[in-house]
């Protein structure tokens, strides 16, 4: 294992490149209204990027490669203006900058790789929840740096890491930035959880399912109800209504089901309208990702999907969903 000795001198060695990029922005032409600084990691192996971005390379990047991007896609934790890969001038690998720290790396890369994630998977997370800490007390060793940078007012510094989640990318970036700064530049965090907060709040789980149902249905459909409205304005996206459906699990059961039905037969629709095949493989996927369906469900499903597998040809063709449920027909594909 990677002794306290070692943290501590990658620490120190990161710390040094970071000076080193520090200094070569503060002589260029770039330092100017610089905005962010990140470090991109990788922690599955110890790759160092650091990103660093301005105003005016991001809002020039902006017009020559998304021309016409949504403001929604730009701004945000997920939006590209903080996403280090835009960074088109001041993208820089940490290891070619020090032979020592490129040789510390590879040691954490081998000692991941001489593990087995099946018997090691613990000691595994726990090397990579220790790279992303130390990669943390690198930006906080560093910090007093940045006061060499024109930066703006709203100038963050965070770690973004490869293998995370978003909460826990947030988390991550809440290490390194203030409350109140991280409110003002991601709005969008503290607004959709309060959303939530009220929804949870407000309506009890079967009420949320068909909350959550109803808004993924209109997102998809493009139906910009006020819910909708709402949800797009805190930058969500389809998957995370997605999530907070198979978060409510078996409680939301039925009424993915119904919907199933609903967007596989046209007898549900006025005439002319056709099948979704899309909401309904979707609705199956979800369905797939829930454990302990009651036997009456799974009876109904399996009645539905072989209904479905029989007769609709679109569903057949255009999508491929694999339920691996005990009592649902061979396993049904379509």
């Amino acid at each position: 294992m990677l002794n306290h000795d070692y943290w501590k001198e990658l620490e120190i060695e990161l710390s040094k490149v970071c000076r080193v990029i520090i200094h070569q922005v503060f002589q260029s032409e770039y330092n100017k209204k610089v905005y962010m600084f990140v470090l991109d990691v990788n922690e599955n192996y110890g790759s160092v990027l650091v990103a660093v971005n301005t105003e005016d390379l991001i809002s020039k990047h902006i017009k020559q490669t998304y021309p016409n991007e949504k403001a929604s896609n730009i701004r945000g934790v997920r939006g590209i203006k903080y996403n280090p890969g835009e960074c088109d001038k001041s993208y820089f690998y940490a290891g070619e900058f020090s032979e020592k720290f490129e040789n510390l790396i590879r040691q954490y890369e081998t000692t991941i790789e001489n593990l087995d994630f099946e018997t090691d998977e613990h000691e595994i997370n726990e090397l990579k929840l220790k790279f992303l800490d130390s990669m943390v007390i690198v930006l906080n060793m560093t910090k007093s740096d940045f006061k060499k940078l024109k930066t703006t007012k709203d100038f963050i510094f965070f770690v973004t890491a490869s293998d995370v989640e978003e909460n826990e990318a947030v988390q991550l970036i809440k290490k390194t930035v203030n409350p109140n700064l991280f409110n003002k530049v991601f709005p969008e965090v503290l607004a959709y959880e309060s959303h939530l907060k009220h929804i949870y709040n407000s309506l009890n789980h079967k009420e949320q399912a068909k909350y959550w149902v109803s808004c993924y249905i209109d997102f998809s459909l493009n139906n910009n109800t006020n819910a909708v409205v709402k949800l797009k304005e805190m930058l969500r996206w389809e998957t995370d209504l997605e999530e907070q459906i198979t978060i409510l699990g078996h409680e939301a059961i039925d009424d993915l089901i119904h919907e199933v039905d609903r967007f596989s037969r046209k007898r549900y629709f006025d005439e002319g309208a056709k099948i979704n095949s899309h909401l309904a493989s979707s609705f199956l996927m979800m369905i797939n990702t829930i454990e302990a369906l009651e036997e009456f469900q799974v009876h109904k499903l399996s009645n539905l999907l072989h209904d479905i597998f029989y007769k609709n040809e679109e569903l057949k063709i255009n999508d491929t969903v694999i339920l691996n449920r005990p009592g649902i027909v061979g396993d049904s594909i379509f």
